[in-house]
């Protein structure tokens, strides 16, 4: 009893220490990817918030993962030139719009490599373009391979930033379309400064949290373990079980279970053998408290429910035995007994994930049985797979 009791601690301490060890290591991913963008290290801080998203599934960093990529291009871009491709004027701001300086518009064709201006929008599709003229609403351009073609016309509400062929950039930070980037600052009505002069603020990183809306609702399990009962003699019994789950909320979940766990023993004598069959039963409403919704998800939870305990007694025989003798035999065995009893039982487990939509569990619970005038207990431990799903 006592080392049943050590083991179930052991455990339950292990499996917390893995989860604290785990979240830590994997928040440190996310504070090293801010404190680069602060820095305005992006290509390193992409490669930050990748590790992050890959050790919590459901945290969603897919924004700051393309700011961070278009960044980094653009820093990529700059250092790589020799000497501008276009000597750097700045628009001339009036109160209504914004008009495009000629020299942006027509760069001089001096041997040089001319370069498109290049618009992104809120999806993060990238159009080149020449732009012609920014109006306090809308963006007027030409199709970068067809400059003596028609006008095009975009809303400053469909575009996340357009970079210039200079280098030069203007960033549309409108709270509707990018809530992630700088979401609280207004809609600028001046040309943005360049990358290079871009203080921390304008282009800081909100950190996610993940919401129910992110994460799956619905958990099915199959699982195969055992069931110890400590009585003296007792054999463990063999079997699994499924359940069926449902996340009220990121951490809560409620659910219902069923199981089959199985001993026999078997004795002969003068040839004659003698099976004795036992059966547990589980049938329960579960529910459980999920510690962190991170790849690795420790939780405690109780089962409350119905158990029933089958037991059963047959006989087989050798070749040759009088039918009579056999008939006489098999009378003298117990008859089958079926007990069902209220029961509940605590459990305390993991579940590591191995995609969006798989993982494994592993818990251990004490099996409490309220049978009639006394309490009866035994041990389950079960490892299976969970496949979530539903959003």
């Amino acid at each position: 009893m006592n080392s049943t009791r050590k083991f179930f601690i052991v455990f339950a301490l292990l499996c917390l220490s893995a989860a604290v060890a785990y979240s830590q290591e994997c928040n440190s991913y996310l504070r090293q990817a801010s404190e680069l963008v602060s820095q305005k290290k992006y290509c390193d801080a992409k490669s930050y918030y990748l590790k992050y998203s890959k050790c919590n599934a459901d945290a969603d960093v897919s924004t700051e993962i393309a700011m961070c990529e278009r960044f980094c291009k653009i820093n990529v871009m700059l250092e790589e030139e020799d000497e501008p491709v276009v000597t750097e004027e700045k628009a001339v701001v009036t109160e209504e719009k914004t008009v495009v300086t000629q020299e942006q518009k027509n760069p001089p064709s001096t041997n040089v490599l001319v370069k498109p201006d290049i618009i992104t929008l809120n999806n993060r599709d990238d159009i080149q373009a020449i732009v012609q003229e920014i109006g306090s609403d809308d963006v007027k351009y030409k199709k970068f391979d067809n400059p003596n073609g028609p006008n095009y016309t975009l809303k400053k509400a469909e575009i996340f930033m357009i970079t210039y062929a200079n280098g030069n950039t203007d960033v549309f930070t409108d709270t509707k379309t990018t809530p992630s980037i700088a979401a609280t600052t207004p809609a600028p009505a001046k040309k943005q400064p360049s990358i290079q002069d871009t203080n921390e603020e304008e282009y800081s990183v909100v950190k996610p949290v993940p919401s129910v809306s992110s994460g799956a609702k619905i958990k099915l399990g199959l699982n195969g373990g055992i069931v110890y009962p400590p009585a003296e003699g007792a054999k463990t019994f063999f079997g699994g079980g499924i359940s069926g789950e449902y996340l009220a909320t990121p951490h809560i979940g409620i659910g219902i279970s069923a199981g089959y766990y199985y001993n026999q023993v078997a004795e002969a004598k003068e040839g004659i053998k003698t099976i004795n069959s036992h059966s547990f039963i589980p049938v329960t409403l579960t529910s459980k408290y999920y510690f962190l919704t991170q790849s690795i998800q420790p939780y405690a939870g109780v089962d409350v429910g119905l158990y029933t305990e089958l037991l059963g007694a047959k006989m087989k025989f050798p070749d040759g035995v009088d039918s009579f003798l056999r008939d006489l035999l098999e009378k003298t065995l117990p008859k089958s007994v079926s007990n069902s009893y209220f029961g509940l039982a605590p459990v305390l487990g993991l579940q590591f994930k191995l995609s969006n939509a798989l993982a494994l569990d592993v818990n251990a619970k004490t099996n409490l049985l309220f049978r009639e005038g006394e309490l009866g207990y035994n041990f389950g431990f079960n490892v299976g797979i969970v496949y979530a799903f539903g959003k």
